[in-house]
């Protein structure tokens, strides 16, 4: 059995969780704690890079970073696709992948450690906030109309983005900013999927791993 080393806190790790519900194919992976935690000499054993998720496919195959585990798993479980067959909608999938990944999680960490350190009312939390909808501009201008973030069909995209926009949800109360008041295409794609079964159940995994590590970090 392959292991998916990690925790549902991680947007990262909670993507390829996404990807497997989709293909039916949790039950052929074990999600596995980081042994040592991360960055332990126990885990960079397994992968020197020491951040999660990865992917031991089996002894002396492991796969890092969790875009590209997302695209192992679309080939290994080519049904339901996940990735459109039209190149132009393919790009679109690719395209809102990257932006979650290199501009609204890079926007959110600032976000999330000034809520973490009581320090939501910082200058910084503000700056942290206007970057963090920036980024969200970004996805705002390239999500196309539709049920799913790409026409009508899960993709790869609905799995990077639902885990990042829990975290959103989450903490934009709390730093008092609306981040569905300047776009609108993001809300209708979020109040779509967030009736799903998929997204309930995983917003609920990520509160209880978000409550867990809330409550390790007063200790």
């Amino acid at each position: 059995m392959m292991k998916l080393y990690g925790r549902r806190l991680s947007p990262y790790f909670e993507r390829v969780v996404l990807v497997l519900s989709l293909k039916n194919a949790l039950d052929d992976v074990a999600l596995t704690p980081v042994p040592g935690g991360l960055g332990s000499e126990d885990y960079k054993a397994i992968t020197p890079i020491g951040k999660i998720p990865t992917l031991e496919v089996r002894e002396g195959f492991v796969i890092p970073e969790g875009q590209v585990i997302c695209t192992y798993l679309e080939r290994l479980y080519p049904s339901p696709a996940l990735i459109p067959d039209a190149a132009a909608d393919a790009a679109q999938v690719e395209l809102l992948c990257r932006l979650v990944d290199i501009y609204v999680s890079a926007a959110l960490g600032p976000v999330f450690r000034a809520v973490r350190e009581g320090e939501a009312q910082s200058d910084a939390a503000k700056e942290a906030v206007v970057n963090l909808q920036k980024a969200l501009s970004y996805l705002e201008y390239y999500i196309t109309p539709g049920q799913r973030a790409v026409g009508d069909h899960w993709s790869l995209a609905d799995c990077a983005m639902i885990p990042v926009f829990f975290f959103v949800r989450t903490l934009a109360p709390i730093l008092g900013f609306d981040p569905f008041e300047e776009t609108p295409k993001l809300k209708q794609w979020h109040d779509v999927v967030a009736q799903t079964d998929l997204c309930k159940q995983s917003n609920e995994e990520q509160g209880k791993s978000l409550a867990d590590f809330m409550a390790q970090s007063k200790n």
